[in-house]
């Protein structure tokens, strides 16, 4: 099922691999598409819910998984027995080529809204005191979890106030959010372990608020787009792949329901969008709701007490 805040439409002609035996996905995002239309691709890794394929000759690493999870910028949402096949074929002879079937394959983006469209009926403006009970019960939520971060703070170090107890990693998080510089940003990016560092992740959460409350030309997002060039250098492959889409506005459709829900007087309904968020791979979905609540934070800050001010 594709979630209603996500533009469907449909793929033209197949790439030249249809006519053969190949996998058909039940959806593929727009990017994906663009880049599986010249031909197969290699499946390189298997994760708990999926697997991770590279079209030759491009960086960006395409993710496979069942219905249900939600979508992402680079996604091939396949049937599960499909999905185990590949799996199981992986298992067995390790690396391998993909061809997928996309003729008339349902397309999806998922873009988060500008400040334009997310204020939309609230008046015409943000209310950021709502907002921020929002995001200081998610705050709470995360804190009580007794988990840390991708960067191997506690969750409630991190998250404590302005004032409150510190971590060692809290000002390589709290200074590139507040004061974005190429610099600043450069400490963060590619820090943590995994797939995607729990830096980049935390600055994907934070792209998002910056992009649904202050629109494409953020600060944020510029000081980031000044080192767009170097993210290959500087992350792994998926790291820089989430981040690049980020800039372009694009994000998983879990994440763009969260934001969509603040400030609306339903903190229950957000925080079960927080969770959602939050099972996102083994620490990357907390990683990334610490940079959403950082971020907004940040934003009040600029203009607190003040209605429409996020």
């Amino acid at each position: 099922m594709i979630p209603s805040n996500t533009s469907v439409f449909v793929s033209g002609r197949p790439d030249s691999w249809a006519s053969r035996t190949a996998f058909r996905p039940l959806a593929v995002s727009a990017t994906a598409h663009a880049l599986l239309s010249a031909g197969g691709a290699m499946v390189r890794f298997g994760h708990r819910r999926g697997a991770t394929v590279m079209v030759p000759g491009c960086d960006l690493p395409l993710y496979l998984s069942g219905p249900g999870n939600g979508l992402l910028p680079l996604h091939i949402v396949m049937r599960r027995a499909d999905l185990d096949h590949i799996l199981t074929l992986f298992e067995t002879d390790g690396a391998f080529r993909i061809i997928f079937d996309l003729d008339g394959v349902r397309l999806f983006r998922t873009v988060m809204p500008g400040p334009a469209s997310m204020a939309a009926g609230r008046e015409g403006a943000w209310d950021g005191e709502a907002v921020l009970r929002d995001i200081e019960a998610m705050a709470r939520w995360l804190s009580a979890c007794s988990l840390s971060t991708g960067l191997g703070s506690p969750l409630a170090s991190l998250l404590a106030p302005k004032d409150g107890v510190s971590a060692p990693d809290r000002a390589v998080v709290m200074e590139p959010l507040l004061h974005p510089t190429a610099c600043r940003l450069r400490r963060l990016i590619g820090r943590g372990a995994g797939s995607t560092p729990a830096g980049d992740d935390i600055l994907v959460g934070a792209l998002a608020i910056a992009r649904a409350f202050q629109g494409p030309a953020s600060p944020l997002t510029l000081a980031l787009k000044s080192l767009e060039p170097l993210l290959s250098n500087l992350t792994t492959r998926a790291g820089a792949g989430y981040l690049r889409m980020a800039l372009a506005g694009e994000f998983s459709s879990h994440l763009i329901a969260l934001v969509r829900e603040l400030g609306r007087g339903r903190t229950d309904r957000g925080l079960t969008r927080a969770a959602r968020v939050a099972a996102h791979g083994a620490s990357s979905g907390r990683d990334t709701l610490v940079g959403v609540v950082t971020m907004v934070r940040s934003c009040l800050a600029e203009a607190p007490g003040v209605r429409g001010g996020v």
